[in-house]
C-alpha cells in the first residue's frame, strides 16, 4: 500500500545528487526501500536507483551485445574464461532456474561482458552469485 501511493503520487523520480556526487534516493524513498521493496517492482526500482539505468543511458547503443558478441582476446582472458566456466555452474546450485542451460549461458555473458567492460577489476570469485541473483530479478541487459 505504501509503495502504491508513493508511486501514484511521485512515480519513481530520478536519485539525487549528493554534495559529493553520490546518487541519493528521492526524498521519502529510503523509509519504504528500508521497509521492502515489492517483488514485482524490484527490476524497475532496482535498475533505476542502483545506477544502471543512467549507465546504459550513457552507453553507446548495443554495447552490451558488443561485448558479448565480439571474440574476447587479451592478456589473462583465457584464465579468466576458465575460472568463469567453473564458477556458472556452481552459482545458486539450490534455486532451479539457475539449473537451466538458458539462465547459465546468460550468466556467462553478464560475467564475460562484465570482465571486458571493467578490465581493471576484471572476474573475481563470488561475483557469478551476485550476477546469478540479479539474473533472477531483472533482464540480462541490465
Amino acid at each position: 500500500v505504501l509503495w502504491t501511493r508513493y508511486i501514484s503520487q511521485h512515480g519513481l523520480p530520478p536519485p539525487r545528487e549528493s554534495a559529493n556526487g553520490r546518487r541519493k534516493l528521492p526524498l521519502g524513498m529510503k523509509a519504504l526501500v528500508q521497509k521492502g521493496i515489492p517483488t514485482q517492482l524490484r527490476p524497475e526500482v532496482w535498475f533505476k536507483y542502483s545506477g544502471a539505468e543512467a549507465m546504459q543511458a550513457a552507453a553507446e547503443p548495443g554495447y552490451y551485445s558488443k561485448l558479448v558478441s565480439t571474440p574476447w582476446e587479451g592478456p589473462g582472458s583465457a584464465a579468466l574464461k576458465k575460472v568463469i566456466d567453473q564458477d556458472v555452474p556452481r552459482s545458486l546450485t539450490t534455486n532451479l532456474r539457475m539449473e537451466e542451460p538458458k539462465q547459465q549461458a546468460a550468466l556467462r555473458r553478464v560475467l564475460v561482458a562484465y570482465a571486458r567492460h571493467n578490465p581493471k577489476v576484471g572476474y573475481c570469485q563470488s561475483m557469478n552469485f551476485v550476477g546469478a541473483f540479479l539474473l533472477l530479478v531483472m533482464e540480462e541487459e541490465q
